[in-house]
């Protein structure tokens, strides 16, 4: 699927190609996500340039898309007839014990799920989902992204987060959007690496960024360029000769924040 178009006020000669596996389309709230999807799926036209579209999508919209008066199992009798299939997803999303219940009855987890269910069984070449288990607690959310990953049976899968653990667990290659405009589009674990930019490495969570003036400071060794270090590569040992002092270290689940003062009394 290829895009390069505009929309006015809210994409800026957005160029964008997508294939096979898993891409992500990641940024904070206002970058232009749903825009750029609902350009992919043609429910929004550019107002310059060009959409090009190959196959038959199926998209799980940010308000799911459900028919009110339909049950949840009448949803997947929509788009599929294999009875033995839809009692698998149905248990692998976690619903099925609510197969007669319809949306209003629902959760909004629960909707989320449901519209994600009705896209798998669906018989479309490329899906399409607009933060898809966002309103799904997080303690299950790694759960219901490996049925995804499992029911997309191989199909192109373009998702929108805003969630940089979500994008590394899941996608393969990532677009990412910043005022309107793609300014990454690579491979996911390229841009977590190997960052251009702080505004980059940003995007993709936590990173201690030097620039190289900082480097010998920090780091003890001199560079030409900006250096970009994940939490996980980094150690920090007690050195009696050394020139930094800790002044405050917190866990933060997955991470230690820690803020260190060097002899100049600078913090970083």
């Amino acid at each position: 699927q290829l895009c390069n178009a505009t929309l006015k006020g809210r994409l800026q000669a957005c160029s964008l190609s997508v294939t096979e596996g898993v891409t992500a389309v990641l940024g904070s709230s206002g970058a232009g996500k749903t825009s750029l999807l609902n350009l992919l799926v043609g429910f929004e036209e550019p107002d310059t340039g060009e959409v090009i579209r190959e196959g038959k999508p199926f998209w799980v919209p940010a308000n799911f898309g459900l028919w009110h008066r339909y049950s949840v199992r009448e949803h997947l009798n929509a788009v599929s007839a294999d009875a033995v299939q839809q009692e698998e997803l149905l248990l692998a999303l976690g619903l099925e014990r609510i197969d007669d219940a319809r949306p209003d009855e629902l959760s909004q987890g629960q909707q989320a799920r449901l519209s994600v269910a009705r896209a798998l069984l669906s018989n479309a070449d490329w899906l399409v989902m607009d933060e898809p288990l966002v309103h799904v607690e997080p303690a299950r959310r790694a759960t219901y992204w490996q049925a995804i990953l499992k029911w997309r049976n191989g199909r192109p899968l373009i998702f929108s987060s805003h969630e940089p653990e979500t994008v590394l667990s899941v996608a393969d290659r990532v677009a990412c959007l910043h005022g309107g405009e793609v300014v990454y589009e690579g491979e996911v674990q390229a841009l977590y690496h190997e960052p251009e930019t702080e505004l980059l490495a940003a995007m993709l969570g936590r990173v201690n960024w030097f620039e190289p003036e900082d480097t010998e400071i920090w780091l003890g060794r001199a560079t030409e360029t900006a250096e970009a270090i994940r939490p996980e590569r980094i150690q920090i040992t007690q050195d009696d000769q050394g020139n930094h002092h800790v002044l405050r270290s917190r866990n933060c689940g997955a991470v230690t924040e820690t803020l260190l003062e060097d002899a100049d009394g600078r913090g970083n």
